[in-house]
């Protein structure tokens, strides 16, 4: 006979975790069923750059970021006070170095429209030479026009992020781990799992780029499965910043200092590998890293890591109720941003399962349905 529960989420990823807090907080009986450990997939990475989205051509969902990006240090600092766990936060800035003058003419031009979008809540400018403050982590010759410094931007160290919020759902609701799901009755709303049966009132899919493959048949539109993951590979290193000092993203490079020691670097966006294992397209990274930053030169590697980050069909995050089977909440494809939007995510969902308001709604095209995704009934 199947238990029950009155919301069951799958996966204890960054979504899935912020997912079951809200949602156990919000006095809803929780059971997070993990197929492995906290933070197994993309959520257990090195990075932890906080970045938002460019401030031309502004929509919801960049609005929506703004605010996870505003919020989430209080987030994190209650975290911190409940568990005792550091998620290495700080909104640290980001420095962009500038390679030609055409890039300099769409930075001024994207400051000018962030002066409008940003609403004077952070700043977004073009300065001639990197700052004091990036000593080491962007040598002057690799920004001949300046660099863009934008003071929104931050850094969490993830799995600093997946421990603190491990423990305040472990000590609210049930945490299990090994289990792993076999399949999926959206109609009965029904959870098979190989270690028993879980009857839910609502059941939140927050299983990283695996998500899309527990759905029920007949939910994905065409191609869907083939876009679902893209590899990320990144590197931490033996180096020091000073306190204070910014990010620094050239292109789809990140070079993110950490309060606890050591230099992040990565990554890459691999939409079809072979095997999930670092490989030489990670050397090509650290080398590019080391070329900008003179810290890092001879900084030894500690850590190699990669793993399969969920990019939506849609590309921008997938979240909420699906279209034909409405208590089955979807979360995932947070791709570059999940960190960012994970807690406003999760008290949407959580707030959907009460049938309470959201303070803030999730964006129109974070729906299923705005991914061309609807349950076969």
């Amino acid at each position: 006979m199947a238990e029950t529960t009155d919301v069951l989420v799958i996966g204890a990823g960054v979504f899935g975790l912020w997912a079951a807090r809200a949602a156990a907080s919000a006095g809803l009986r929780v059971i997070v069923a993990e197929a492995s450990a906290p933070g197994a997939g993309s959520s257990g990475g090195l990075v932890g750059a906080l970045t938002p989205h460019l401030p031309t051509r502004w929509r919801p969902f960049k609005a929506f970021q703004m605010r996870g990006l505003e919020t989430l240090g209080a987030r994190l600092a209650e975290l911190a006070g409940e568990t005792g766990i550091d998620a290495g936060h700080a909104r640290c800035g980001r420095i962009t170095p500038i390679a030609d003058a055409a890039a300099r003419g769409r930075a001024l031009a994207q400051a000018a429209a962030a002066h409008d979008a940003w609403g004077g809540r952070a700043t977004f400018e073009v300065l001639d030479a990197p700052p004091g403050e990036a000593d080491g982590l962007l040598d002057p010759a690799a920004a001949p026009f300046g660099v863009i410094r934008d003071t929104l931007s931050g850094r969490v160290e993830p799995r600093g992020v997946i421990a603190a919020l491990a423990a305040s759902v472990a000590a609210r609701a049930e945490l299990r781990t090994g289990w792993r799901l076999a399949g999926l009755d959206h109609r009965r709303m029904v959870a098979r799992f190989d270690r028993g049966e879980i009857t839910a009132g609502h059941v939140v899919v927050a299983a990283g780029w695996h998500s899309l493959g527990l759905l029920p048949a007949g939910c994905l539109p065409p191609g869907a499965l083939s876009g679902a993951g893209v590899k990320g590979q990144a590197a931490l290193l033996a180096a020091r910043a000073e306190a204070g000092a910014p990010l620094v993203q050239a292109g789809g490079l990140f070079i993110v200092p950490h309060a606890s020691g050591g230099i992040a670097v990565g990554s890459t966006t691999e939409k079809t590998w072979e095997d999930e294992r670092p490989d030489a397209a990670l050397d090509a990274v650290i080398a590019e890293a080391r070329r900008l930053a003179p810290a890092l030169r001879a900084a030894p590697i500690l850590e190699r890591w990669s793993g399969i980050r969920p990019r939506a069909p849609g590309r921008e995050p997938l979240a909420g109720p699906l279209p034909g089977a409405p208590r089955l909440l979807l979360a995932t494809g947070g791709y570059k941003i999940g960190f960012s939007v994970a807690h406003l995510v999760g008290d949407a969902l959580a707030a959907i399962a009460t049938g309470a308001d959201s303070p803030d709604p999730l964006p129109a095209s974070f729906a299923p349905e705005a991914h061309g995704l609807r349950a076969d009934v």
